[in-house]
């Protein structure tokens, strides 16, 4: 015992900082929200449903399985699900980039795994890549502030809607291939950041922000350099995460499915619109549009907490991260349901990896810090057993 124990230490000691910091705080998250899970289910506060919500794949209720695994069988963690096991034998499935239950999908069949759990696997471990990047690249931008890096992981974790890094949903993988895309780019891999933004495009369509962060990134190794090859080398690495997504339109459209645009409409009475046309939409209706969905007031916050910090940013971030936020949020906002102009905007914020260097600004010591846990931790356990309940959220 004393053997196992001294070697586990030496080996502690011999990580990177960024794993010590990354995996305390991962395991706090993968732990937490598994037992927030599990407490959910062994008190039965999860509705029964049945038929359309689960569609052609088998519930779990029972047992360890539908404690640890039926309960993220929530909403789109469904088509995933599907995808996985069936790949793309429907035209709706079809709307859903194939990065994440495609490689769920091989996991399974070289692990034996089933399907959720797979699915559970491979976006727990991108979540805690994640946080490994997540860490460096905020040690890398403040050096002269080493207490940041860490607070930045906790209020990772501690996001209101970051139980979605560890369900059945492609943010976190995402939000790994942008940050490996970002870090690798600032230290002029652009093979790595190319590959790494094609991968993005595959796994979401929240990569336009990345393909503008990166052309900015670009632009001093393009100045520098005199070979036209070469700059037409670098010219492609913006290009990659579009030229990911466009491979995929390009296949449903070989495969003979409906634009993706015509589908959202018809059935998720999805809608394109300039981002002002979108805030009209709220200021027109309210406060009735309010009233009638709750989920409202959460994305409003998260929308005023984005315009925040990109003004924060504006001078103590570099230009290539003020742009990747920007037009994240804006490309958000281009994109509302008829009932919902913010629809999906808090699941969608969580690749906005600026905000929470900002949030770990807020308070650091004292009582200060003990009450941002307190209110953190309550409004994260709220929203997600929220969601565990099948309550849509996003």
């Amino acid at each position: 015992m004393h053997r196992a124990s001294a070697w586990l230490a030496r080996t502690w000691n011999h990580l990177d900082p960024a794993w010590q910091a990354a995996l305390p705080a991962w395991l706090a998250g993968r732990l937490g929200f598994s037992l927030w899970a599990y407490w959910i289910w062994l008190q039965q506060l999860m509705p029964d449903k049945t038929g359309e919500f689960y569609r052609s794949v088998s519930p779990l209720f029972d047992g360890w399985q539908g404690a640890l695994l039926g309960m993220w069988q929530r909403w789109d963690s469904i088509y995933y699900q599907l995808i996985a096991e069936q790949l793309y034998s429907s035209e709706k499935l079809s709307v859903f980039f194939p990065a994440y239950p495609v490689l769920s999908r091989v996991v399974m069949q070289l692990t034996g795994l089933s399907s959720l759990a797979a699915l559970l696997l491979v976006s727990s471990l991108a979540a805690l890549f994640s946080l490994v990047l997540l860490y460096r690249t905020a040690r890398d931008l403040f050096p002269g502030d080493p207490g940041l890096a860490g607070l930045t992981l906790e209020r990772a974790v501690l996001f209101p809607t970051a139980f979605f890094l560890f369900s059945i949903y492609p943010q976190s993988l995402v939000l790994f291939f942008t940050l490996l895309a970002y870090r690798q780019a600032q230290r002029g891999r652009w093979l790595v950041a190319g590959l790494a933004g094609l991968l993005a495009g595959l796994t979401h369509v929240t990569i336009v922000a990345l393909a503008a962060m990166l052309a900015l990134q670009i632009l001093p190794a393009l100045r520098a350099s005199r070979s036209w090859l070469r700059r037409l080398a670098l010219l492609g690495v913006p290009a990659l995460p579009l030229l990911g997504a466009a491979l995929f339109l390009v296949w449903r459209d070989f495969m003979g499915f409906r634009s993706i645009t015509a589908m959202q409409t018809q059935s998720w009475e999805r809608f394109i619109a300039f981002p002002w046309e979108t805030l009209w939409v709220l200021v027109r209706g309210f406060p009735d549009v309010y009233l009638n969905n709750w989920v409202l007031f959460v994305n409003t916050a998260l929308l005023a907490l984005s315009v925040g910090v990109i003004v924060w940013g504006w001078r103590r971030l570099p230009p290539a991260l003020t742009v990747y936020q920007l037009v994240l949020v804006l490309f958000t906002l281009s994109s509302g349901l008829t009932f919902d102009p913010l629809q999906s905007f808090d699941r969608y914020m969580l690749v906005l990896f600026p905000i929470y260097f900002v949030l770990g600004t807020w308070a650091r010591a004292g009582r200060a810090r003990m009450l941002y846990f307190a209110v953190s931790l309550l409004i994260s356990l709220a929203l997600s057993g929220l969601f565990l309940m099948w309550k849509w959220l996003g």
